[in-house]
């Protein structure tokens, strides 16, 4: 029938009712106690006022409770000793409470007329990894709004080498253990957010890389000097001028069969499985070089994209997938797919950078009646009329 503490003994009490009468326990608080450590309720007396109907109060060593709608009891915290409150002016009494300053402890602050528990979020511009590719911090400004106790953070780092680490620190910096460092310059998700024991601060996210390191030497360098065996050496090749401050990586092949997406290196005859299950038939296929995904439309009508052996459906189509193109600046999929029973032919746009972020906004950018949408192809550097494509009438396709 109610329930009350005392915040000062880290007691508390209640009172159960039953056919017998009302029934005053009492506990003491778990005060953070093992789980498993049963803490066990005191019974300490059985009220005789079967119509007790509650809420319980604490206050100053004494125990207040509604007894019916005029009048409230008060009693000693043994539930004996009681006293009748009755008030003339009031009927219908189901709440009461008592308002006493005394019963709002704080904790030892120098402002009791300005209590801040609830931290600010994390300055997201502070948020940075310090030191080398072997050993790092990642480290951000403390938050220094809270006069109320205690701030601490808690802090996540996902990233595609390991599973999420989910840490709780009282210190607005934590090192990397050096048997969990990642490769160097992996792209680190970073999760923070301030708690106390009152409550918590929203969550800030940033993108971040773990420190870079020396690269390592030039795997099958594209270069050709001279050729020598045992009898000597050839005539030189002629001079081949590189610039070393513009990468140029060597074009791949990327193929897909029935069971197997691959990038081929022709060069060096090294084959990466990109994805090795059944993927079905493929109607039109995209590539990222910046993300190293490819983005391909099945004959399920969905658009799904793979990357080093890990396959994902990204959205499911209304119609049937006729064509795919990636905007690798922009970081968006635009694909064309066809309704059949209307002869509707849509262009659409995905924007990869909010999907990525758990966000799917699918932008309706064009509409054609009994024509289908082929062979599209997206310009990034344009602002407008970035997509071109072919428009087939039925018969042509036929």
């Amino acid at each position: 029938m109610g329930l009350t503490l005392d915040t000062s003994a880290r007691d508390v009490y209640w009172i159960v009712r039953n056919y017998e009468g009302s029934t005053l326990f009492k506990a003491n608080m778990a005060e953070g106690k093992i789980v498993g450590n049963e803490v066990v309720p005191i019974k300490i007396a059985l009220i005789q006022y079967p119509d007790i109907q509650g809420p319980l109060c604490y206050f100053d060593e004494h125990l207040l409770w509604l007894r019916d709608d005029r009048n409230a009891v008060i009693a000693d915290l043994s539930g004996a000793n009681t006293a009748l409150l009755t008030s003339l002016s009031l009927t219908g009494l189901h709440v009461v409470t008592v308002v006493d300053k005394a019963l709002h402890k704080l904790p030892e602050i120098s402002d009791e007329s300005n209590v801040n528990a609830i931290p600010d979020p994390v300055d997201i511009n502070s948020l940075k990894i310090i030191g080398n590719f072997s050993n790092f911090n990642i480290s951000w400004n403390p938050v220094e709004n809270v006069n109320c106790g205690e701030v601490f953070y808690e802090l996540k780092i996902s990233h595609s080498h390991k599973r999420e680490l989910r840490i709780e620190t009282t210190y607005p910096s934590w090192q990397y253990p050096v048997d969990e460092v990642p490769p160097p310059y992996t792209a680190l998700m970073v999760t923070v957010r301030a708690l106390t024991y009152w409550g918590n601060s929203p969550q800030i996210r940033a993108y971040l890389h773990s420190p870079e390191a020396a690269p390592s030497p030039p795997s099958y360098p594209r270069t050709y000097v001279r050729a020598c065996t045992t009898k000597g050496c050839g005539v030189p090749s002629q001079a081949v001028m590189a610039r070393t401050d513009r990468p140029s990586p060597v074009p791949r092949l990327l193929m897909a069969t029935n069971d197997t997406l691959s990038l081929a290196d022709i060069d060096r005859r090294d084959n990466m499985t990109l994805s090795h299950s059944a993927i079905g038939t493929i109607t039109d296929i995209a590539y990222s070089c910046h993300s190293g995904k490819v983005y391909w439309i099945d004959d399920n009508n969905h658009i799904v994209y793979a990357k080093t052996d890990a396959k994902s459906k990204v959205l499911s189509l209304n119609g049937t997938g006729l064509s795919l193109a990636m905007d690798w600046v922009g970081n968006s999929l635009y694909w064309s797919e066809r309704d059949e029973r209307s002869g509707i032919s849509e262009l659409k746009k995905l924007d990869l950078t909010q999907w990525d972020q758990g966000i799917t906004h699918i932008q309706l950018l064009f509409t054609k009646t009994s024509y289908s949408i082929r062979s599209l192809q997206v310009d990034p550097f344009k602002r407008l009329e970035k997509y071109i494509f072919i428009l087939l009438l039925p018969i042509d396709i036929n």
